[in-house]
């Protein structure tokens, strides 16, 4: 069995530098805006289940919608980090599609809270919360044009930019459906996404560097 990214809670019992106790919080509330979501969970709620007072949130965070922001850039971390790990080694623009495509799908298959949480959660955060959720949302798709880039590097910024955002709607899209349909293999998944993808993108394929095809860090 794969070992989850998120790790069990250890609920804080002694006093912590601030770093580790903010990672502990973080933890305690992402189980609860995975599980009853932003609207169900309240500071009371999170205080209470961490073991710790209100004001000691309040100190760390300073607001409901920032504790969901840390949940939000921990998760969107999680599945960088494991797409950055699954093109690494790729050096064709078909393998860096096909293993970028992997990873997503993987991180779907191991983590279907973590991946709802950031796809699917519906959170009605306003002002700047709401604009940095929006932008933790398009960092992603900025890291896959790092990923296209060497590949299609004939073409305007634009146009990338468009390609990049249609892969990672497509991609999004089939998570939503296969989430409701999981008798389906990932393999057949990926495969089936890949070769519908590399029927337009396989018209830019062009020599790289392996060294050039890299996520941004």
């Amino acid at each position: 069995m794969q070992k989850a990214i998120f790790p069990s809670i250890e609920r804080p019992r002694k006093r912590l530098p601030r770093a580790e106790r903010e990672q502990q919080m973080i933890d305690v509330a992402m189980e609860l805006f995975i599980s009853t979501g932003y609207q169900g969970t309240s500071i009371e709620d999170i205080a209470t289940t961490a073991g710790v007072t209100r004001p000691i949130l309040y100190n760390l965070f300073g607001s409901k919608d920032n504790i969901y922001l840390a949940c939000l850039k921990r998760a969107r971390e999680c599945l960088n980090t494991r797409l950055i790990e699954a093109v690494d080694s790729a050096s064709s623009f078909h393998d860096c599609l096909h293993a970028g495509i992997e990873g997503y799908f993987e991180f779907v298959e191991r983590n279907p809270a973590a991946w709802r949480l950031l796809f699917a959660g519906g959170a009605a955060v306003a002002g700047s919360a709401a604009e940095e959720a929006k932008h933790l949302r398009f960092d992603t798709v900025g890291r896959i044009v790092d990923l296209l880039r060497p590949f299609m590097s004939g073409i305007e910024t634009s146009a990338l930019e468009i390609n990049a955002n249609a892969l990672s709607g497509a991609a999004e899209q089939v998570a939503k459906w296969w989430l409701e349909n999981d008798q389906t293999s990932r393999e057949t998944v990926v495969e089936v996404l890949t070769s519908l993808l590399w029927a337009g993108f396989g018209q830019f394929e062009q020599s790289a560097s392996p060294s050039n095809v890299r996520f941004r860090t």
